[in-house]
């Protein structure tokens, strides 16, 4: 293969690197930002929790950490929980 061919193609493969790297690279930014978030909602919802003054303010902040768009949980499963009657795994 001549020269110029092996340095054209080398010069393409490169570039495909490089575009690949700065993909993966904005993937891997964008994970941490969505971490973030999710940080400040724990950090959020134990800090109710851990100055809930009664059983509605401790159901909150437990609320705030399940998925509430799958609604998994009734709110006798919370009110059992909080009584120590219930286990809940998550």
């Amino acid at each position: 293969m001549p020269h110029k061919a092996m340095k054209a193609q080398c010069a393409i493969a490169e570039n495909n690197y490089n575009q690949e790297l700065t993909k993966l690279q904005s993937q891997f930014y964008q994970y941490l930002e969505s971490l973030n978030g999710r940080s400040d909602i724990l950090m959020k919802s134990l800090q109710r929790m851990n100055t809930a003054q009664n059983h509605e303010q401790l159901k909150s902040g437990f609320l705030a950490l399940a998925d509430k768009s799958r609604n998994l949980f009734e709110d006798g499963d919370w009110e059992d929980f909080i009584n120590g009657t219930k286990t809940i795994e998550l």
